[in-house]
Protein backbone atom coordinates (compact mmCIF):
# COMPACT_ATOMS: atom_id res chain seq x y z
CA UNK A 1 0.00 0.00 0.00
CA UNK A 2 1.28 3.13 -0.76
CA UNK A 3 2.08 5.99 1.69
CA UNK A 4 -0.30 8.49 -0.02
CA UNK A 5 -3.44 5.72 0.06
CA UNK A 6 -2.36 5.38 4.24
CA UNK A 7 -2.23 8.78 4.71
CA UNK A 8 -6.02 9.28 2.72
CA UNK A 9 -7.20 6.62 4.45
CA UNK A 10 -6.04 7.99 7.54
CA UNK A 11 -7.65 11.37 6.64
CA UNK A 12 -10.93 9.47 5.99
CA UNK A 13 -10.86 7.73 10.00
CA UNK A 14 -10.58 11.53 10.99
CA UNK A 15 -13.18 13.62 8.72
CA UNK A 16 -15.67 10.72 9.37
CA UNK A 17 -15.46 8.25 6.13
CA UNK A 18 -13.67 4.78 7.84
CA UNK A 19 -13.29 3.44 4.03
CA UNK A 20 -11.95 6.26 2.37
CA UNK A 21 -9.46 4.09 0.26
CA UNK A 22 -8.16 4.47 -3.56
CA UNK A 23 -8.92 1.93 -5.99
CA UNK A 24 -6.50 -0.25 -7.93
CA UNK A 25 -5.86 2.55 -10.32
CA UNK A 26 -4.89 5.02 -7.32
CA UNK A 27 -7.84 7.13 -7.66
CA UNK A 28 -10.46 8.23 -4.79
CA UNK A 29 -13.84 10.64 -5.17
CA UNK A 30 -15.38 11.88 -2.46
CA UNK A 31 -18.22 13.90 -3.12
CA UNK A 32 -19.85 16.53 -0.19
CA UNK A 33 -22.36 17.79 -2.10
CA UNK A 34 -23.26 18.62 -5.79
CA UNK A 35 -20.67 21.19 -5.95
CA UNK A 36 -17.69 20.20 -3.92
CA UNK A 37 -16.55 16.74 -5.46
CA UNK A 38 -12.91 16.30 -4.82
CA UNK A 39 -10.80 13.53 -6.50
CA UNK A 40 -8.09 12.05 -5.35
CA UNK A 41 -5.14 10.45 -7.05
CA UNK A 42 -1.57 8.91 -6.21
CA UNK A 43 1.13 9.09 -8.66
CA UNK A 44 4.40 8.00 -9.16
CA UNK A 45 5.94 9.94 -6.93
CA UNK A 46 3.85 8.67 -4.33
CA UNK A 47 2.54 12.13 -3.87
CA UNK A 48 -1.35 12.54 -3.20
CA UNK A 49 -2.92 15.12 -5.60
CA UNK A 50 -6.73 16.30 -5.54
CA UNK A 51 -8.91 17.79 -7.85
CA UNK A 52 -12.10 19.80 -7.64
CA UNK A 53 -14.23 20.68 -10.79
CA UNK A 54 -15.23 24.57 -10.53
CA UNK A 55 -16.72 25.05 -13.72
CA UNK A 56 -17.65 24.39 -16.94
CA UNK A 57 -15.24 26.56 -19.38
CA UNK A 58 -16.65 28.74 -21.77
CA UNK A 59 -14.44 30.18 -24.24
CA UNK A 60 -16.75 32.33 -25.41
CA UNK A 61 -16.41 33.65 -21.90
CA UNK A 62 -14.28 37.27 -22.58
CA UNK A 63 -11.26 37.29 -20.88
CA UNK A 64 -11.47 33.83 -18.38
CA UNK A 65 -8.75 32.23 -19.51
CA UNK A 66 -6.64 34.93 -18.70
CA UNK A 67 -8.15 35.63 -15.22
CA UNK A 68 -7.51 32.21 -14.66
CA UNK A 69 -4.02 32.26 -15.26
CA UNK A 70 -3.50 35.20 -13.47
CA UNK A 71 -5.11 33.83 -10.49
CA UNK A 72 -2.19 30.69 -9.94
CA UNK A 73 0.03 34.09 -9.31
CA UNK A 74 -1.86 33.96 -5.75
CA UNK A 75 -2.29 30.39 -5.12
CA UNK A 76 -3.04 30.70 -1.36
CA UNK A 77 -6.44 32.18 -2.19
CA UNK A 78 -7.28 28.87 -3.09
CA UNK A 79 -6.02 26.72 -0.13
CA UNK A 80 -2.79 26.72 -2.31
CA UNK A 81 -4.46 25.22 -5.14
CA UNK A 82 -3.70 25.87 -8.85
CA UNK A 83 -5.84 26.08 -11.56
CA UNK A 84 -6.03 24.23 -15.04
CA UNK A 85 -8.92 23.56 -17.94
CA UNK A 86 -9.07 20.07 -18.23
CA UNK A 87 -9.30 19.54 -21.98
CA UNK A 88 -11.30 16.51 -22.71
CA UNK A 89 -14.20 17.97 -20.18
CA UNK A 90 -13.96 21.64 -20.84
CA UNK A 91 -13.93 21.98 -17.20
CA UNK A 92 -12.20 24.90 -14.98
CA UNK A 93 -10.09 22.76 -11.67
CA UNK A 94 -8.52 23.49 -8.91
CA UNK A 95 -5.48 21.16 -8.46
CA UNK A 96 -3.26 20.54 -5.31
CA UNK A 97 -0.93 18.18 -4.44
CA UNK A 98 1.14 17.12 -1.05
CA UNK A 99 4.42 14.65 -0.98
CA UNK A 100 2.81 12.19 1.11
CA UNK A 101 5.95 10.83 2.77
CA UNK A 102 6.24 14.36 3.83
CA UNK A 103 3.15 15.37 5.23
CA UNK A 104 1.13 14.56 8.11
CA UNK A 105 -1.85 13.61 9.14
CA UNK A 106 -2.66 17.42 10.95
CA UNK A 107 -1.32 18.96 7.78
CA UNK A 108 -3.21 17.37 5.16
CA UNK A 109 -6.80 17.75 6.89
CA UNK A 110 -6.18 21.53 7.60
CA UNK A 111 -4.80 22.03 3.32
CA UNK A 112 -7.62 19.87 2.39
CA UNK A 113 -10.06 21.93 4.43
CA UNK A 114 -8.59 25.16 2.87
CA UNK A 115 -8.11 23.76 -0.47
CA UNK A 116 -11.96 22.92 -0.41
CA UNK A 117 -13.06 26.49 0.69
CA UNK A 118 -10.67 27.76 -1.86
CA UNK A 119 -12.30 26.48 -4.19
CA UNK A 120 -16.05 27.82 -2.77
CA UNK A 121 -14.33 31.12 -3.00
CA UNK A 122 -12.58 30.57 -6.84
CA UNK A 123 -16.27 29.26 -7.56
CA UNK A 124 -18.11 32.53 -6.37
CA UNK A 125 -15.32 35.09 -7.65
CA UNK A 126 -15.31 33.02 -11.16
CA UNK A 127 -19.66 33.70 -11.09
CA UNK A 128 -18.88 37.43 -10.41
CA UNK A 129 -15.60 37.56 -12.62
CA UNK A 130 -18.40 36.30 -15.47
CA UNK A 131 -21.23 38.23 -14.67
CA UNK A 132 -19.11 41.33 -14.24
CA UNK A 133 -17.65 40.68 -18.03
CA UNK A 134 -21.02 40.84 -19.64
CA UNK A 135 -22.34 43.44 -17.54
CA UNK A 136 -19.94 46.21 -18.69
CA UNK A 137 -16.30 46.14 -20.22
CA UNK A 138 -14.08 47.53 -18.08
CA UNK A 139 -11.23 45.21 -16.79
CA UNK A 140 -11.93 42.88 -13.46
CA UNK A 141 -8.85 41.46 -11.41
CA UNK A 142 -9.32 37.81 -10.13
CA UNK A 143 -8.27 39.58 -6.65
CA UNK A 144 -11.86 42.67 -6.99
CA UNK A 145 -13.83 40.47 -4.88
CA UNK A 146 -11.26 38.27 -2.91
CA UNK A 147 -11.56 39.54 1.52
CA UNK A 148 -8.41 40.98 2.13
CA UNK A 149 -7.93 38.52 4.94
CA UNK A 150 -7.65 36.07 2.57
CA UNK A 151 -3.63 37.52 1.42
CA UNK A 152 -2.20 36.84 4.83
Amino acid sequence: MSTANKLLQELGQVIGFPDLNMDQDGKCILAFDEHVVVTFVSDRADALSAFIRVADFKPSDAGVSEWLLSCNFIPNVFGGGRLAIEHESQSIVLMGRWDAARTDLQSLQIDVEEFIKGSEVLRTNLNDFTANQSETSTEATPTDKIPPSMFI
